[in-house]
């Protein structure tokens, strides 16, 4: 949900569509129909945002960049209930 908020306020043109929910994963599809999961779909709706968050969302594409984005990315979701203590919202997913 926090991820979802963050997004939307970003997004003044509108490109991107950010629904919070339980989903076993987040992913994104982009206007070319190619489907993103995980820290690629955080990269991709970065790029979609545009401006300065554009080329953080392209860092992605660095192999090294990558294999420490999506490292950090399953730590965070498997760490998640303990962490949204921190992060003062409810896990969305048990």
């Amino acid at each position: 949900m926090r991820w979802s908020r963050w997004l939307r306020r970003r997004d003044r043109a509108g490109r991107v569509l950010a629904v919070g929910g339980r989903v076993a994963e987040l992913s994104a599809t982009a206007p070319d129909g190619r489907r993103y999961v995980r820290a690629a779909a955080v990269n991709q709706a970065l790029v979609e945002v545009g401006g300065g968050w554009s080329w953080v969302g392209r860092l992605y594409r660095l192999p090294p960049v990558a294999w420490l984005e999506d490292a950090v990315y399953g730590w965070v979701a498997r760490h998640r209930a303990t962490l949204a203590r921190f992060w003062g919202d409810p896990p969305e997913l048990s």
